[in-house]
C-alpha cells in the first residue's frame, strides 16, 4: 500500500537516524555491505537552486514522467521498486515518486508554450520542491577505478545508435539481432557463441542483420535504429537476455558473456521488469529527461537535478543497465538519436562528466 500524502512529515520526522542500508545486488536481492543513508542523501539548504533556472525540454519531462507513473501504477510489485532504495531509509517513499512525477508533468504540461514557464523561475522550483543532494559513494567508485570529487556524480551517456543494417545477410552484414527463443532457450548460449552462429541453423528468429560491429553497439546501448538500403529504419530494443552476469570493468565487449535479445519497437524504452510486473511493459524514455541508474538502491522513477553549464537539468531515473549492479556514484543520461558518439557527446554537452545531483521531491503542499 502507498503511504498516504498526509503522512509524509510524520514518515520523514520519524526516519532513523541510525538506520543503515544493505546494498541491494543486481536482482535486489540484500549484499552484506551496509552503507548509512545519511552519508549519501542530505536535505538541501535554502537557496539550493542557486538563481538557476530549469532548462529542460518541457514536453520530454512531462512525457517521461507520466510513462513512469503508469508503470510504477500498474501493480504492487512495480511500485516497491519506486519506494525503494537507500532514500527510503530517510522516509522518501513510493508515494513522494509519484507525486513528484504528478507534479512535474502537470506543471510542465500547462507551461508548454509559455515564454515564461514556472521552471524557469528558480523561486518557484525552491517554493514547490525539497532538494535531496547526493553526495556520491566514493568506496564503490574507487572499487571501479574512479576518483571523484568529492560532491560530485559521474555522468555518463548512451543514446540510440543509428547503424546500417540489412533485412537478409548480406556481405559484412552477416550477424543477426535475434528475438528471445523463450526461457528454456535463451540461455543456451554466451555472447561469443551467437555471435559465432550458434543459432544460424534455427532455434531463434533473426530480426535484422548488422555487422559484429553492430551487434555490440545494440547489447552496449539497448536500443537502435537500423537504416535499410531503401530507406525504412526499424528500432529494435532489449528484451531479454541470456542470464549471464554483466562484468564490470570489462570494457571490450568481445569478452562479455551476455548477450540480449531483442523486439522491435516504435521508440526508445527503457525500465521493464517482466517477472514481476508483467502488464506494465517498458517506460517510454524522452531524450534529455531520461537517466539510466541503479534502480534497486536509488528507487525507479527517482526526479534528479543535475547541475549543468547553463542551468538545472531535469530527468527520470528510467532505466537501468549492467553497469549499475551496485551503483551509487552515476548516472547514464539518456540523450536520443544519433549517427555517433561524438554527435551524442556535443549534443549533451552542457552536462559536465562530473557534476553535483540531486532527489527531487515535491512539497506536500504542492501536489
Amino acid at each position: 500500500m502507498l503511504l498516504p500524502l498526509t503522512l509524509w512529515s510524520l514518515w520523514i520526522s520519524v526516519a532513523d537516524a541510525d538506520a543503515t542500508w544493505a546494498v541491494r545486488s543486481a536482482n535486489g536481492e540484500p549484499t552484506q555491505r551496509m552503507i548509512d543513508p545519511a552519508s549519501l542523501f542530505s536535505s538541501a539548504d535554502a537557496g539550493w537552486a542557486g538563481g538557476r533556472p530549469v532548462v529542460t525540454d518541457l514536453a520530454s519531462i512531462a512525457a517521461v514522467a507520466e510513462d513512469t507513473a503508469r508503470w510504477i501504477r500498474s501493480g504492487e510489485s512495480c511500485a516497491v521498486l519506486a519506494g525503494g532504495g537507500v532514500p527510503s531509509a530517510l522516509g522518501l517513499h513510493a508515494a513522494q515518486t509519484l507525486a513528484t512525477l504528478d507534479a512535474i508533468a502537470r506543471i510542465a504540461r500547462e507551461d508548454i508554450g509559455n515564454p515564461s514557464p514556472r521552471l524557469s523561475d528558480p523561486a518557484f522550483l525552491e517554493a514547490n520542491f525539497n532538494l535531496w543532494w547526493w553526495t556520491p559513494d566514493h568506496v564503490g567508485a574507487r572499487s571501479r577505478g574512479h576518483s571523484l570529487p568529492s560532491d560530485h556524480i559521474r555522468i555518463t551517456r548512451y543514446l540510440v545508435s543509428r547503424i546500417d543494417g540489412r533485412d537478409s545477410p548480406e556481405g559484412a552484414y552477416r550477424h543477426a539481432l535475434y528475438a528471445d527463443p523463450g526461457p528454456d532457450a535463451r540461455e543456451q548460449y554466451t555472447r561469443r557463441e551467437v555471435i559465432a552462429g550458434a543459432w544460424k541453423s534455427g532455434g531463434a528468429r533473426p530480426l535484422t542483420w548488422l555487422t559484429e560491429r553492430g551487434v555490440y553497439e545494440a547489447n552496449m546501448q539497448g536500443t537502435v535504429a537500423v537504416r535499410l538500403p531503401d530507406g525504412r529504419e526499424r528500432m529494435f530494443n532489449v528484451h531479454e537476455n541470456n542470464g549471464h552476469a554483466y562484468r564490470v570493468g570489462v570494457g571490450d565487449p568481445r569478452a562479455q558473456d551476455r548477450y540480449w535479445y531483442f523486439r522491435e519497437v516504435d521508440a526508445a524504452y527503457g525500465f521493464g521488469a517482466p517477472e514481476d510486473c508483467p502488464a506494465a511493459g517498458k517506460v517510454k524514455l524522452a531524450a534529455k529527461a531520461s537517466v539510466a541508474g541503479d534502480v534497486h538502491n536509488i528507487g525507479l522513477g527517482r526526479l534528479v537535478m543535475m547541475e549543468g553549464r547553463e542551468g538545472l537539468h531535469l530527468a527520470v531515473l528510467a532505466d537501468t543497465g549492467g553497469a549499475f549492479s551496485p551503483n551509487l556514484f552515476q548516472l547514464d543520461w539518456f540523450g536520443g538519436s544519433y549517427d555517433s558518439h561524438r554527435a551524442l557527446y556535443t549534443a549533451t554537452s552542457s552536462v559536465p562528466e562530473t557534476t553535483r545531483v540531486g532527489l527531487l521531491i515535491v512539497k506536500s503542499s504542492s501536489h
